[in-house]
C-alpha cells in the first residue's frame, strides 16, 4: 500500500510474446494478453529496472528493496508505465499527479522513477515471482478513461484487473490512434524469496539470439540469458521469440548442481507472391539473373528479401529495380521506355526544314538539326526555297551525323 510519504508499489507489468493477429492489425494481443504494435512504428521506446540496464533477464530484488525504472524514447512521445503482478494486480505509474508526473516525454529523453524531488519511493513487496513493466509511447496522448481514473492528487486507481483486461482495454485505447505512432515494450524482475527454500537446482537458460522468451513447465519465467532456481527433478522447458521457430526441450535438475541448456532457433521463412505488370506486354522479367517469363506474371512463393528485378524488351530501354518481396502480394508496373537515338544533320542553309519519313521534325539553326530518334530506318529531306533537294536515306542503329549541303536551284 502508499504511505504518507514513502510510496510503497509492487512493480509488476506484461510480456511481449509470440504474436497472434487480432482484427484489422490494429494490435496484437498475444495468448498471454499482451498487447503490441504488429507494424514498424515511427516511435522508440525502452524501458528496464536499475540492476538490468540491458534490460534483459530478470534481475532479482528481495522486499524492501527499492527499486527505480527508466524509460526512454527516440520521438517525442506520450508514455504510459503499467505494473502487474504475479496474481493480475495493475499500477499505473505514469502519468501520475506529482509534480514530475507528466507523461509527454521530448526526443532522445531518459527519464527514471522515482526521480529526484519525487515525494514517493518505489518498494519492493511481495508477492514473490516473475514482475513485468510495460511501457506504451505514443505520437498523440491515449484516452485512459476505461483504465483508470484519477482522485485528486498521486496515483490513479485502476479500474481494470488482470493482464487479459488490461490488454483488451489497451487494444480499445489505440484503436483510434495512426497505426504506426505507437509502440510497445517490456522489463523484468524478479521478487526474490530471502528465505528460499533449501537444496534446490539451477537452469541456466541460454538462447541465440538472446532475450528469447522461456517457459518452464509452461510457465512463463522470463527471457534469455536467465538463471533460474527450480525444484529438483524433470522439467519441460520451450524457448520463443517472434520470427522464429520455438524450440522445446526438457532437463533434469538435481539439489544443488547446475544444469546448462542453450539453444539456437531457426528463423521463420517468410515467403510472398510478386506480380509483375508493363506498358508493353509480352516483356521478358528477369529476377536475380534468373529468367522467369513474360509480363504479365506473378511468381508465387518467394523467399522474403531483396530481389534485383529486371524487366525488357527489344526496341525499349531495360527497368531495372530493387524489389522487396514481404508476405502477402507485391506488386510492380514496369514503365518501358522506346529507345532512342540521336541524329545530328549538318546544312549550310539555315532555316531549312528537315523531314523524317514525311515527318517535318525542326529547322537548321546556326548549321545543324539535333533529334532523338527510335532506332529504325529512315528517308531524311531537306528543303529549303531556292535550292535543290538534298534526300538521304539513313539506317538509324545509334549514334549519327548527316551532312545535307544544299546547291542552289538554277
Amino acid at each position: 500500500m502508499y504511505t504518507k510519504r514513502y510510496w510503497l508499489i509492487t512493480l509488476l507489468a506484461i510480456v511481449l510474446l509470440p504474436l497472434t493477429w487480432v482484427a484489422r492489425a490494429r494490435s496484437v494481443i498475444s495468448p498471454e494478453s499482451i498487447i503490441v504494435n504488429p507494424v514498424p512504428a515511427q516511435v522508440g521506446v525502452r524501458v528496464w529496472v536499475g540492476k538490468a540496464p540491458s534490460g534483459l533477464g530478470a534481475p532479482g530484488y528481495y522486499p524492501g528493496n527499492p527499486i527505480h525504472i527508466f524509460v526512454h524514447v527516440t520521438q517525442n512521445s506520450y508514455v504510459y508505465l503499467f505494473n502487474i503482478g504475479p496474481h493480475g494486480r495493475i499500477d499505473l505509474i505514469l502519468p501520475n499527479h506529482y509534480s514530475n508526473g507528466g507523461n509527454y516525454l521530448s526526443a532522445g529523453t531518459t527519464r527514471v522513477f522515482p526521480g529526484p524531488g519525487d515525494p514517493f519511493n518505489f518498494t519492493v513487496t511481495g508477492p514473490f515471482g516473475l514482475n513485468r513493466v510495460l511501457a506504451i509511447a505514443s505520437r498523440v496522448p491515449l484516452q485512459l478513461g476505461q483504465i483508470a481514473q484519477f482522485q485528486g492528487q498521486g496515483f490513479a486507481r485502476v479500474r481494470v484487473r488482470g493482464e487479459s483486461g488490461l490488454a483488451h482495454a489497451l487494444s480499445i485505447a489505440v484503436h483510434p490512434v495512426p497505426q504506426a505512432s505507437w509502440v510497445s515494450a517490456v522489463a523484468y524482475y524478479q521478487v526474490a524469496n530471502p528465505h528460499p527454500r533449501p537444496q534446490t537446482g539451477t537452469l541456466q537458460l541460454r538462447s541465440n539470439p538472446s532475450g528469447a522468451f522461456v517457459f518452464v513447465d509452461n510457465q512463463l519465467v522470463g527471457r534469455t540469458p536467465l538463471d533460474l532456481p527450480v525444484r529438483p527433478g524433470a522439467h519441460q522447458v520451450r524457448f520463443s521469440d517472434p520470427g522464429y521457430y520455438p524450440e522445446q526441450t526438457s532437463a533434469f535438475v538435481a539439489r544443488g548442481q547446475i544444469d546448462t541448456l542453450s539453444v539456437t532457433l531457426a528463423r521463420r521463412i517468410q515467403q510472398g507472391d510478386l506480380l509483375v505488370t508493363s506498358n508493353v506486354p509480352g516483356a521478358e522479367v528477369d529476377l536475380d539473373g534468373n529468367p522467369l517469363g513474360q509480363t504479365p506474371l506473378t511468381v508465387h512463393q518467394l523467399t522474403a528479401g531483396s530481389y534485383r528485378l529486371s524487366v525488357s524488351r527489344a526496341g525499349y530501354q531495360t527497368f531495372n529495380r530493387q524489389v522487396e518481396i514481404v508476405p502477402g502480394l507485391t506488386t510492380v508496373n514496369a514503365q518501358l521506355n522506346p529507345l532512342r537515338d540521336l541524329l545530328q544533320v549538318f546544312s549550310n542553309v539555315n532555316g531549312a526544314t528537315v523531314f523524317a519519313n514525311g515527318h517535318p521534325i525542326g529547322r537548321i539553326g546556326n548549321g545543324s538539326l539535333s533529334r532523338s530518334l527510335t532506332p529504325g530506318s529512315y528517308q531524311i529531306v531537306v528543303l529549303a526555297g531556292g535550292y535543290l533537294v538534298s534526300v538521304q536515306q539513313v539506317d538509324l542503329t545509334g549514334n549519327q551525323v548527316l551532312v545535307a549541303n544544299l546547291n542552289r536551284a538554277p
